[in-house]
This record gives structure tokens, sequence and C-alpha cells, in this order.
């Protein structure tokens, strides 16, 4: 059945069939090795691409990009030619950066033109760049160079300022990319940007494990955790893991750590590579890393559902508001909590459902089976936010259920027979946690918490979030009958979920910025808060518009600032201790507490990249300025960074 509302599904899925080759044509420019060099007489070797070197000196082994380069003109370490030279390099890869842009976001063929010519131009000042640095010669005082990679840039130029092939109107190629793909692209990449932006490291004992698990993979081949102990630092939260016959294993599930060891793979390469020794520092950093990619696709994902049921400016306020207005950004971005894996598994989840309304077929049940499963063996109490999956499998494909028990009772049975193997329970680690369940009279008192107490409420952290309560009774609106259902019953299904973790007699959960329980269920309760703003935008009129609005960005703007708050001062704070009496307290408020710690200890933010490569660039929060961040890979192969470095508590 194909539905309306759900077209650009279809159309999304033929334009990944299109013509794609521009784009991977301005990607090679950039991973072309562009020369290969001689430091002096032998003093050391290079191989030099487009935004980075990697050269091997008596000083040791060095990374440098051109944002490294840059300053050092900018701070005068490099003057006379070789200031020169690198600034003209620098202008080289600008040019073939704007060509990769144009490929990305332009679809008029007759801009082809113009991306030969910044190809071709980048190549030239990249040839000019060797010349004034080791002479027409290629060879002089400062060493020797082949500029290995300079012609393939130049034909590649020339390649596109030939006249494009005119085809017959049928079969005539469609755009490079959609219109959506480059809007998922570009919020990803800004999503991605400020998620792995720092402050300060400071990471939970809960996700010590998840950080040490994908290196255990990698370099061990193993799921146990010995050699941090001995290889690393011993840590102080000894509680993450269990000791079994003189093996330690994490106490929490590993869904996580298997799920993101793929992320780790070409970072392992590099550390081996270089011979770049782990420490504790390092380790977090690339759980950061990580953390931050898994928690930028949920917001992907969340957009292209918002799209399909909401109207595009309702869509993207919608993830905007889940991006930077909730605990998706303080919590699920900053460190690999399990919340932040159930997120992009929810999301997922509806995604699947949504692209089956559109043409219903068997690997999309079979695709549902598959996240189930993962989400269950991910956080066995957040199950319950399978309860409308589930149901929709019963009701609309009762004749296939067989495709979606058996994938998700295969995806789920590796982790099931970790928890076997390790603990003796299908539960794991949480069979201790279920024992700490029960029926109390304070479960009422508990459940308002989640939601109002100051130290602790859904709707204190994100206040916009007030809005989703509406937004849920306009799920009538939605034009598809079985996804109206779909939202409709989970609205039962969040307060269920509320329900179960206000069982906890250890329902505060520790030390957290918020209701960290909570935010596993945020993809789908966003998308109440888009119903809304699409009632708001569609139905109201005048005055009552004007203040409706108004409030939706007040509040908006509110959430984002708690949320960096979150973010960026929270990590600085002195005493992350909670309990059921300070969550209740309003006179110790953390989100005070965060901004006032760290308000006096925040001296820049750092735009991390892909350790162990250097930061982008680091801001100055004094001055305001933004520098390149100086940062290399030392002759002890840590990567080291000038001016403030950032450190990493135990505990």
């Amino acid at each position: 059945m194909e539905i309306p509302s759900l077209s650009f599904l279809s159309s999304w899925s033929a334009a990944r069939e299109k013509e794609v080759h521009p784009v991977f044509l301005h990607a090679i420019t950039l991973l072309i090795p562009v020369n290969i060099y001689i430091i002096g007489d032998w003093m050391g070797t290079g191989i030099q691409w487009a935004l980075l070197r990697y050269q091997e000196t008596y000083l040791g082994r060095n990374v440098i990009s051109i944002f490294t380069d840059s300053g050092y003109i900018l701070q005068g370490t490099f003057h006379g030619r070789t200031a020169l030279s690198t600034g003209v390099w620098i202008l080289g890869a600008i040019l073939l950066i704007i060509g990769l842009l144009i490929a990305l976001f332009q679809d008029r063929e007759k801009l082809r033109r113009i991306r030969g010519y910044s190809l071709i131009s980048g190549s030239l000042l990249f040839l000019l760049s060797i010349v004034i640095q080791y002479g027409v010669l290629f060879h002089g005082p400062a060493g020797i160079v082949i500029p290995i990679g300079i012609p393939a840039l130049l034909v590649m130029g020339l390649i596109l300022l030939r006249p494009p092939r005119i085809e017959p109107v049928s079969g005539k190629k469609g755009p490079l990319l959609s219109r959506r793909a480059k809007e998922i692209l570009l919020l990803f990449l800004v999503c991605f940007l400020a998620y792995n932006t720092i402050s300060f490291m400071r990471m939970s004992g809960d996700t010590t494990p998840a950080q040490i698990i994908p290196f255990s993979l990698l370099k061990y081949r193993e799921l146990s955790c010995d050699w941090v102990f001995s290889d690393v630092n011993n840590p102080s939260n000894l509680y993450a893991f269990v000791n079994i016959q003189g093996h330690y294993y994490s106490y929490f599930p590993i869904v996580t750590p298997i799920l993101v060891t793929p992320l780790y793979l070409i970072p392992y390469i590099l550390i081996s590579v270089e011979g770049i020794p782990l420490n504790i520092t390092l380790i977090a950093s690339l759980a950061r890393f990580a953390a931050a990619i898994v928690a930028a696709t949920g917001v992907a994902i969340v957009y292209l559902n918002a799209r399909v049921l909401l109207s595009k400016t309702s869509a993207f306020l919608t993830t905007i508001t889940y991006a930077f207005g909730t605990a998706t950004w303080a919590i699920s971005s900053q460190a690999l909590w399990q919340q932040g894996m159930i997120e992009l598994l929810l999301a997922l989840l509806i995604f699947t459902i949504i692209r089956n309304e559109a043409g219903e077929a068997g690997w999309h049940i079979i695709a549902l089976g598959i996240l189930s499963g993962l989400l269950v063996m991910a956080r066995p109490p957040d199950a319950v936010l399978l309860i409308p999956v589930l149901l929709y499998i019963l009701w609309y494909h009762r004749h296939t259920t067989h495709l979606y028990v058996i994938p998700g009772i295969l995806s789920a049975f590796p982790f099931l027979l970790y928890n076997f193997l390790v603990f003796g329970s299908p539960l794991g680690g949480y069979e201790k946690t279920a024992a700490l369940m029960g029926i109390s009279t304070a479960i009422p008192i508990r459940f308002l918490g989640y939601l109002i107490a100051p130290n602790m409420g859904f709707f204190i952290f994100s206040p916009v979030l007030i809005f989703g309560l509406a937004g849920y009774l306009r799920s009538g609106d939605i034009r598809n009958p079985r996804l109206q259902e779909i939202l409709a019953l989970y609205g039962p299904t969040l307060i269920l979920s509320l329900v179960v973790y206000s069982f906890y007699a250890d329902w505060v959960g520790g030390a957290a910025y918020g209701p960290r329980y909570l935010t596993g269920f945020l993809p789908v309760y966003i998308l109440y808060v888009g119903l809304f703003l699409d009632h708001v935008l569609r139905d109201l009129k005048g005055w009552k518009k004007l203040t409706v609005r108004t409030a939706f960005v007040l509040l908006l703007l509110l959430s984002v600032g708690i949320q960096i708050i979150g973010a960026f001062y929270y990590p600085f704070v002195t005493d992350v201790g909670m309990d059921e009496r300070r969550v209740w307290d309003p006179g110790d408020l953390l989100i005070l507490r965060s901004y006032r710690d760290g308000a006096d200890q925040i001296d820049a933010l750092r735009v991390g990249s892909m350790p162990p490569l250097p930061p982008f660039f680091t801001i100055d929060l004094h001055s305001g300025r933004i520098y390149p961040v100086l940062g290399e890979i030392s002759p002890g192969g840590e990567v080291m960074l000038t001016g403030r470095n950032l450190s990493l508590p135990h505990g």
C-alpha cells in the first residue's frame, strides 16, 4: 500500500541508485597522497595528503593537520619561506574542500566546470607550495620531494572541464543526492561536532566497561577486561566489573560496546601502526567519539521519522529540540551510556515501521526482530518499549510472525549466552538489579520525582517537553491509521516505563545530570512535541498562535541552555552524589551548582576529531577567539595538546 505521506521514502531509496561519482571523486582527492618528502639531509621522511601529513624524524612520529600548520603560522613558529609555502598549501586544500562541498550540496550540472577549476587550482597551489619550499627541481636545502599525487589531481580536474555527456531524456540521471539526504548529512555533521566538543572529560564508572570492551575485542579477541588492570590503570570503579574465575567481565550489558566496536577499527589501526600506548585518557576520548556518532545518528533517524509524520518546519524544529534541548546532548552523547544505544534502536524501530507502511516487505519484519532482540539485551528494563511493536506484528503481520521472532532470538542469543556463562542468568548483571524492585508506598513519589523533582525532573531539565503532553492528544492527526495506533499505544507504554523504574529502590540512579533512566524513550516522546507544533502552525491563528509560538521558543531556549550546562559545566561539578533527599532539595539545584562550579574552571572548548588524531580546533572562552589546536603525536606516542590539557579523573 502506497501512502501519500510516505511517498518520499520511495524516491529517497531510488535516489541512492542514481549517479554518485562526483562526491566520490572529490572525496578521493582528499585521500590521494600528494607527495612524499625527505627533510633536509635525511633528518626525517614523510608523506603528505591535502589535509594532513605524517612524518618520522629523530624526534618521533607526528601526524600534523592543516589546522596545526595554520596555528604554527599564526603563532610565528613558521616564518619566511616555510610560512609562505604552508599558507599556499592551505589555500589549495581549501579549494579542494570547496569542490567537495559544491559536489555535495549542488545539483546543477553547470557547476561541474567550477568544481574542475577548483580542483585544478588547488593542485597548482600544491605544486607552487612545493616549489617555494624545495625549488623548481624539487630538491634543495629543505630536502627532497616527489609530487606523486599532483598529476592524478590535475587529470581529475581536466576530466571535469570536459563537456558532460548528453543523455536522452528517458535516461536522464537524477540529482547527486536528494535534498533530504543533504539535510540529513548536514544535520549529522553539525550534531557530531557539537556532541564531540569537550570542556572537561569526566566519565562515569557505569560506562567504564563499554569503553574497554572494544579494545578487548580488537586487541585480544576476547570479552574479558583483564588487560586494562595491568596495561592501563587500575580503575577505582571496580563495581562495574565482576570477577569470574580470575577474569574481569562487565557487570553491565555488552550490547553497546559490541555495536560500537566497528567505529574503533580505524582508530585502532592508527594506534597500532603508530605504536601509541593505550592510556585511560585515550580510551575515554574514543568512547566519547563513538557516543557522539551514536547520538548524531539517532538525531538523523529522528528527523527522517519526523519528516514523514510532520510538516517540514515542524520536523526541523522537533529534531532541533531533540538534538539540543533534551538529555540526548547532556547524557547520551557524552559517554557510552546504555540509554544512547536505546535511543538509536528505538528510533530505528519507528523508522522501520514507517518504511514497512510505505511498502510492506519481509525484510522490514526481519529488521524489526533484530532491533527488538538487541534492545532487550541492551537494557532489559526498557523492554517495555517494545509493546507497541509486538502488537503491530500481532495485529497486522501475524502470518509473518516467524520473520520477527526468529531474527529477534538470533540477535539476542549471543548476549543471552554471555549472561548465562558469566552470571548464570539470562538477565546478566540485572539479576541483582531486579532484586531491588518491589512494592513500596514511595512509588508515587518516585513517579512524580522523575517528572518534576528539582534535581531529577524530566520537565525540569527539558521544560520544552511539556508540549508533548498536548501533542499526544493530536496523535489522530497522523494520516496513516496504523502509525496513529503506534503513536497512541506509546503513550501508556511510556507511562508503564516510568512505573517500572519507580519500582526500583535505587530509582535515583546515582550521579547523573537529570533523569538518565528516561532518556531512552525520547525518540518517541519527541514526536508528540512535533504533533503539537504541527497543530499550532496549521490550526492556530492570530494572538493564540503568536503566544504559543513565543512560549515554545522561550522554553526551547531554556532547555538548550540547561543542556549546555550539562554538557560543558556539569563535568566540573565538585559533588556529583545524588540521593532521594537531594533529588527534592530546591535549595541545592544541580543545574545552578553545575554552572557555578564550572564557570570558574572552563578555559576553553575543544572540538574533537577522531582520536588519536588531534582535535580540529579550540575555542578560547576568555578571549572568544578560535585557535587551531597544535596537536601532534609525541615521541612517547601520546596525543599532546599545547595549552590546557583535558584530564580524566577516576571515579
